[in-house]
C-alpha cells in the first residue's frame, strides 16, 4: 500500500512539474479602422522641452545630437489600442500621420524577431502610409514562411503564429 501511495505521489509531482502543453494562436496584423487613440500627441513645446532635456545645448552645438526634425520623427508618438485574435495590443504610432490616414492604412508586410533566450518575440506589422505597429509576445512566433512576408496583394497573409501556454 505504501508503494502505491508513493508511486501516486511521484506521478502527481511529475505532472505538476511538467510544462503545460503549448498551443498556437494566429495573430493577424490589426485592423486599424477599429483602432482607438488613447492619448494626445505631444505639443511642439513639449517636444522641444523633451529634446532639450535629453540633449543639452552643449551637445547640440557640438553636433552630437540628432537634428530636432529627426528627433520629432522618432519621438512624436501617441499610444493606441488595437486588437488581434481578441487580444489587445498597445502600440505607439507616429503623430506625424493624421488619425484618418492611420485608420485608412492597410497591412503590406510583417516580420518577426525573436529572442530565444527569453522566449519573447516582436512582430512588426507594416502598413501603407508609413504606419508601423509592433506586437509583443511572450512565447516564440513565426510567419507562415519563416521569413518576412510581403502581403500587399493579400492582407490576410499579414499574420504570425505564436505559441501560447494554453
Amino acid at each position: 500500500m505504501k508503494q502505491i501511495y508513493a508511486a501516486a505521489l511521484a506521478c502527481l509531482a511529475l505532472a505538476a512539474a511538467a510544462p503545460a502543453e503549448a498551443g498556437e494562436t494566429r495573430f493577424a496584423c490589426p485592423d486599424l479602422t477599429k483602432g482607438v487613440k488613447l492619448g494626445d500627441c505631444p505639443s511642439e513645446q513639449e517636444m522641444k522641452d523633451s529634446y532639450n532635456a535629453s540633449c543639452p545645448e552643449a551637445l547640440q552645438k557640438s553636433g552630437a545630437c540628432p537634428e530636432f526634425g529627426s528627433y520629432m520623427v522618432l519621438k512624436s508618438k501617441a499610444l493606441w489600442s488595437v486588437f488581434s485574435s481578441g487580444q489587445e495590443f498597445l502600440p505607439y504610432i507616429s503623430c506625424l500621420i493624421s488619425e484618418e490616414k492611420v485608420r485608412a492604412s492597410k497591412p503590406i508586410g510583417v516580420r518577426v524577431k525573436c529572442d530565444t533566450a527569453t522566449e519573447r518575440c516582436k512582430a512588426l506589422c507594416e502598413y501603407d502610409n508609413d504606419v508601423y505597429v509592433e506586437l509583443r509576445f511572450a512565447g516564440m512566433c513565426h510567419t507562415d514562411t519563416g521569413e518576412a512576408i510581403d502581403c500587399k496583394t493579400d492582407p490576410v497573409a499579414c499574420a504570425v503564429t505564436c505559441e501560447t501556454g494554453e
